[in-house]
């Protein structure tokens, strides 16, 4: 709605066939799929009909006469699950620590939205573990939302069990070893997979160091992908922060990399026009500025003209087919246009 020019038929018309989604998302077949095997025959397909099939005691081989079906209900109480709750569980290991010291990463899901939110965690030690959880906390607050019931992992220091009180809230820990009670199990599964993806689509010479700096827009194009819970029709960002606007803050492919342009009035009289770095991000606090990881000075700036360099955005080149349905359009345009003119009456033409 906020992206001008976008539609459905241009995004399946030109979107690339990428590798990188096939690296987070990638499942292996489900089974039963085309299967080959027959089923073997039971009594019921081999008794003609009309006929009472008389049960047999149970012999030596303990072998029923018929084949049983058993059909297993469970009730979901949608109601109960609407009741301002929220998961959250902390991911394992990232394999190299971020440049901020970050290793970990804390996941919560809210119900309501069903809206996935993230950050990074230096460790897994109580103080750690109460910032970022009363980080994501103070998130959902700002846009409107308040859950009265958490549910978290059964590893819980009585540091955050005071935290979790403070903020109003009742909680209730996941049986040890059982990842079933805890939705946040699933919820790592998902930003996983997405924030994977997101890596491998990075520069092949992009910091690695760097990964913490992408989850704060990892986190928000997670949430735009993902319906909203409680109004299907929109997404999950949609719902929390309503409608973004991507002519105020633009995104492009994280890790890519760019060229800024540098203000004549920063850089010397010979000097270079633009900085080589890497996108990490849109700037929140800007109108139309992209965070750029500066690779000489290894710092961050803000800028609102970038140059991006990923393999994916090229400029669109002119088929030999396009060529020729353009050239039999503006033909056709022609020879219609000169129709008319001959057509026209003498008066209009004298006028």
């Amino acid at each position: 709605m906020s992206w001008p020019g976008l539609t459905g038929a241009i995004v399946q018309k030109h979107f690339p066939e990428s590798e990188e989604t096939l690296k987070g998302h990638a499942r292996k077949t489900r089974s039963g799929l085309r299967s080959t095997k027959t089923a073997s025959p039971t009594v019921e397909d081999i008794t003609p009909s009309g006929e009472e099939v008389i049960e047999v005691e149970e012999s030596n081989n303990n072998r029923p006469t018929t084949k049983q079906k058993e059909i297993c209900i469970r009730t979901y109480d949608l109601q109960d699950d609407m009741q301002r709750k929220m998961y959250t569980d902390q991911t394992g290991k990232f394999p190299q620590k971020s440049s901020r010291g970050n290793q970990y990463i804390m996941v919560l899901i809210e119900m309501d939205s069903d809206a996935i939110l993230v950050e990074a965690m230096k460790n897994r030690k109580a103080g750690e573990m109460v910032r970022a959880y009363q980080k994501l906390v103070d998130r959902l607050k700002a846009y409107g939302v308040a859950p009265k019931h958490h549910v978290l992992d059964n590893e819980c220091s009585k540091e955050f069990k005071e935290a979790i009180r403070s903020n109003g809230m009742t909680f209730q820990l996941a049986d040890a070893h059982d990842h079933r009670r805890n939705v946040a199990e699933k919820a790592i599964q998902v930003f996983k997979a997405h924030f994977i993806s997101i890596l491998c689509g990075t520069d092949d010479n992009f910091p690695m160091p760097l990964w913490a700096r992408l989850v704060e827009q990892a986190d928000h194009t997670l949430n735009m992908l993902r319906p909203s819970r409680v109004v299907p029709k929109v997404s999950a960002f949609a719902y929390l922060n309503g409608e973004h606007n991507y002519n105020q803050q633009p995104f492009a492919p994280l890790g890519c990399k760019v060229e800024m342009h540098v203000m004549p009035a920063v850089r010397e009289s010979w000097a270079a026009h633009t900085a080589t770095g890497y996108y990490i991000g849109t700037s929140w606090e800007h109108y139309r500025n992209h965070k750029v990881y500066i690779k000489d000075t290894r710092s961050v700036r803000t800028g609102a003209t970038v140059f991006f360099k990923h393999k994916y955005l090229t400029m669109p080149t002119v088929t030999t087919s396009d060529a020729l349905i353009k050239a039999a359009e503006d033909m056709s345009q022609a020879v219609k246009g000169s129709f008319q003119r001959v057509n026209r009456p003498k008066k209009l033409l004298s006028n």
